[in-house]
Order: C-alpha cells, then sequence, then structure tokens
C-alpha cells in the first residue's frame, strides 16, 4: 500500500513540473513547443536542395499532438507564396504516391494514413520524404526528426508506452500525462482605459526621486537595464532614433494603481521597447510610492493590457505584428496572458508558424 501511495506521489510531482513549465527545443532542421496544457507543436523544413540560400524553406510541416491518453497527431503544410493558391501538392515517398494533399485556407491538411507514413519514414535514416510541388522535388528534412519527437514523448509523459512515437514500450497510456486545464484570467475594470497622462522627467523624478537607478537596473542581479532616455542616464549618446518629443506616460488603473511606461531601448526607429513599472498609491507619500517591474520588453499598453516585443513583425505595410508576449491586469498585478515564438530560422516567404507557449481562457472568449 505504501509503495503504490509513494508511485502516485511520484508521479504528480513530475506531472506537476511538466504542467506548470511550457517547453522549446531546437535541434538541427526541427523545433518544437509544448505549452502550458501540454500540447506540443512541431515544425519540420522542407529543403530545396537546388536553392542557393541554405536558410529558405519552400515549405514546411507542423504536426500537432495534444496530451491524454489514445491521441492521435494532426499534420498541416505550409507551402511557399510564390507558388500560386491551391496549388496541387504530391507526397512522395521512396518513389512511392501517397495521393495528393488537401488544400484548405492556404494551408493542406494531411490525412491518418499521410501523417503516419510520415513519421514511419522520418524516423528512418533510409527512407526519403518529398513534397512534389509543380513537379518539383522537395526533401522533408528528417536532420533532429527522431530527437524533437522524442522530446515530445518526453513532455507528455509517453516514452516506453505503445502510443510514443520514437521509444515504443508495452506499458499502456493510463499514465500518460492529462492534459492540463487551460486557465482562467480574470481581467480587471480599468479606469480612463484610453487616457495616457503624459509626465515631464522633472515630474517623474520629483514622484520617484530614485527613478534613474531604477530605470538602469543599478545593484541588481539582473543584467537587463533600459538605456534609451539620456535624461534618465546621464549619458550623451545622441539617440537619434528616439522622438525628442517623447515623454513618460502615466495609466490610471483604478483607485490604487498606476502604470508608469518609460522608453527602455531604441536600437530603430522600428525597433524600440518600453518599460512598464506597477505603481502602487496607496502609501499615500507621493514621493515614496512603491514601484514594482512589470517589464522592460513592452511595444504598447491599451485597456489593461501590456503587449510585449514583436516574435513576429509583420512589417509596415502589414497589419502590425504577432507579440511575444501579452499580459493582462487583473487588480492586483499584471499576469501572463499569452505567449508565442515562432518556428526555427528558416525564411519560408508563406510565413512562419506562430507556436503558442501560454494560453489561457479570458473574457473576450465568453463575450
Amino acid at each position: 500500500m505504501f509503495y503504490r501511495v509513494l508511485v502516485g506521489l511520484l508521479f504528480l510531482c513530475v506531472y506537476s513540473v511538466h504542467a506548470n513549465a511550457s517547453v522549446e527545443f531546437h535541434h538541427a532542421d526541427w523545433h518544437i513547443t509544448c505549452d502550458n496544457t501540454l500540447t506540443c507543436y512541431a515544425v519540420g523544413y522542407a529543403i530545396n536542395n537546388d536553392s542557393d540560400d541554405a536558410f529558405v524553406s519552400k515549405a514546411n510541416l507542423l504536426l500537432i499532438r495534444h496530451a491524454g491518453e489514445k491521441q492521435s497527431i494532426d499534420g498541416v503544410i505550409k507551402i511557399n507564396v510564390d507558388y500560386p493558391s491551391g496549388t496541387q501538392v504530391d507526397l512522395l515517398i521512396n518513389d512511392h504516391q501517397y495521393g495528393p494533399l488537401t488544400f484548405d485556407n492556404y494551408q493542406y491538411k494531411l490525412n491518418e494514413n499521410q501523417v503516419n507514413v510520415i513519421i514511419n519514414s522520418l524516423k528512418s535514416v533510409d527512407d526519403v520524404v518529398m513534397l512534389v510541388i509543380e513537379d518539383q522535388k522537395i526533401n522533408l528534412s528528417a536532420r533532429g526528426f527522431n530527437a524533437t519527437m522524442l522530446k515530445m514523448d518526453d513532455v507528455q509523459g509517453r516514452v516506453g508506452t505503445v502510443g510514443a512515437i520514437i521509444k515504443k514500450g508495452a506499458k499502456d497510456e493510463s499514465e500518460v500525462y492529462p492534459a492540463v486545464a487551460i486557465p482562467v484570467i480574470n481581467r480587471a475594470a480599468i479606469s480612463n482605459s484610453y487616457e495616457a497622462i503624459p509626465i515631464t522627467y522633472t515630474q517623474l523624478l520629483e514622484q520617484f526621486p530614485h527613478f534613474p537607478e531604477v530605470y538602469m537596473n543599478k545593484g541588481a542581479g539582473e543584467v537587463e537595464e533600459c538605456d534609451a532616455l539620456d535624461e534618465l542616464t546621464g549619458n550623451k549618446t545622441n539617440n537619434f532614433f528616439v522622438d525628442n518629443d517623447y515623454l513618460p506616460k502615466l495609466f490610471n488603473l483604478d483607485d490604487n494603481y498606476q502604470l508608469l511606461e518609460v522608453l527602455c531601448s531604441a536600437s530603430t526607429t522600428r525597433n524600440q521597447s518600453n518599460a512598464y513599472w506597477l505603481v502602487n498609491k496607496s502609501n499615500g507619500d507621493s514621493s515614496n510610492q512603491e514601484l514594482k517591474l512589470i517589464t522592460r520588453h513592452g511595444m504598447n499598453y491599451n485597456n489593461g493590457l501590456i503587449n510585449e516585443e514583436p516574435c513576429l513583425d509583420l512589417g509596415f505595410d502589414g497589419d502590425g505584428y504577432i507579440p511575444t508576449a501579452v499580459l493582462q491586469w487583473d487588480g492586483a498585478d499584471f499576469v501572463l496572458r499569452e505567449k508565442n515564438t515562432v518556428s526555427g530560422d528558416y525564411s519560408l516567404a508563406g510565413g512562419k508558424w506562430i507556436l503558442p507557449l501560454f494560453i489561457s481562457h479570458h473574457e473576450e472568449d465568453n463575450e
């Protein structure tokens, strides 16, 4: 009896470690992330052997598997936008035809048989997996596939089970890690949510006398610091990327809290970031109000949400950017609402995959 309880506790401890941390792993031509629910996303690249650019991919494959027992693997392929929309794509393995892929909303869905035959072939060093696009044959790289899929098996607790991709075993999947519930993030009401209060540097230093040390992170163990504003660093960098009219801003959150926004870094006109501090006004002494650092990697704040720097910039003519993370005000602090990354180092004109690291349910989900 004691042994059963001990085994159960060990399982729960190992499971809790996996459940509370997202995972990101690269190996050769494959990249995997697993989010906080233990759903895993693996991306591999189809490399054009005739290309002069080693970092250009004509297509890539996304494999998705949810946590829990008896979960199948979904497969989707994205190809370069240089090809006309709906271009036929065929799957060819060892010169054997496995049929065309199904075009759907700028992507190509794989059926269960196609997913299984690709996985089994990529596991072998002898098989050649190709996509045929407009009579052009493009190899789907197997470099790094086994290591990446082993990471997926490990994160989801499948190693040694009949459902493992790489290290199969005789165990059933009754003890694989179940899917973690998506957390619910409460969004607090915001006072004057769209109104920023610009403040001068003199006002900033009157309200927070030690702010230059806070801004430059003096005395802290962290290596990150802000250095964009000469007025706060005392340096003369002549940083022409910084708008001369720029002023720090305060946003009212509620009766007890404000959010302070100050430019943190500015390497180019396009590549700038803000730092954000939570101001606790309940102290009463305006010259000794508590400051709590939220992030030094913010892009903008709006209506209770801080968007962090882009993981994918859609360009000047695009629709903006996909943020690395979004932080949401819950009435007491800014908490993580979502976190993202992008797939791999290869350039793909069809666009990279946005891979979740953290997801949540929030107010808009139920509206």
